[in-house]
C-alpha cells in the first residue's frame, strides 16, 4: 500500500495517545465506531476524555450534548484533516470584525437586522411608547433620531436597558413568540 493511501491517526486510547496509520478508507469506519462510542459516554468519561485531549479541564458550563459534538470534530479533524490555511485566516479575520459590522466609538456595533419602517410599540408604566426604524440603520422616538433602541430604552426607563430585549426582539431582529412588542 502506497504512502497516499495510508491515513496517519492519533488516538486518545486508556494508555494516552498514539499515532497508527491505516488505509483512508478504515479511517472513515473508525471515525464512525469512535463517534458511536462517544455517544455511549456519561458526563464524567466526556470530561475525561476533554482533559485527555485538551489537558484542561472542560468548561462546567459544558452539557454533555455539547461535550459529544466537540469530541466528535476533534476526532473528525485529526483523522480526516482540519480547515486549510485559506479557511483559517478568513475565520481569524471575521473573528476581528463581523461581517457587516461598523466601527462605534471604538466597539463594534451588529449590523441593522431591522427594517426600514418597523414599528416598535412598547407600554412602559401605562404610556405606549412608540419607535420606527429609519433608513440609516437609526430610530426616531418623539421627533428625535437615536443611534440604537438601546439608547431609546433608557430614555424611557431612566436606566440602562437592552433595546432589543426591551422592545421584544430577538438577535436576528425577528420578534419574540411571548411578546407583542413589534409591529412591522
Amino acid at each position: 500500500m502506497t504512502d497516499a493511501a495510508l491515513q496517519y491517526v492519533d488516538r486518545v486510547g486508556p494508555r494516552g495517545p498514539t499515532t497508527v496509520s491505516v488505509p483512508v478508507e478504515n479511517a472513515v469506519a473508525n471515525i464512525d465506531a469512535e463517534i458511536a462510542a462517544i455517544e455511549q459516554l456519561r458526563i464524567a468519561a466526556l470530561r475525561q476524555r476533554w482533559r485527555d485531549i485538551y489537558g484542561a479541564e472542560a468548561p462546567a458550563r459544558l452539557g454533555s450534548e455539547f461535550l459529544k459534538r466537540a469530541l466528535a470534530f476533534h476526532l473528525q479533524e485529526r483523522m480526516l484533516g482540519g480547515l486549510n490555511r485559506q479557511t483559517r485566516l478568513r475565520l481569524k479575520a471575521l473573528e476581528k470584525k463581523p461581517a457587516g459590522a461598523k466601527a462605534v466609538r471604538g466597539r463594534l456595533a451588529s449590523p441593522a437586522s431591522v427594517k426600514t419602517g418597523t414599528r416598535f410599540l412598547r407600554e412602559w408604566k401605562g404610556v405606549t411608547h412608540e419607535v420606527i426604524a429609519i433608513e440609516t440603520g437609526q430610530f426616531v422616538y418623539r421627533g428625535t433620531v437615536y443611534r440604537s433602541l438601546s439608547v431609546i430604552a433608557r430614555e424611557i426607563t431612566g436606566m440602562h436597558q437592552s433595546g432589543p430585549r426591551f422592545f421584544g426582539i430577538n438577535q436576528n431582529g425577528s420578534k419574540n413568540s411571548d411578546k407583542e412588542t413589534v409591529d412591522g
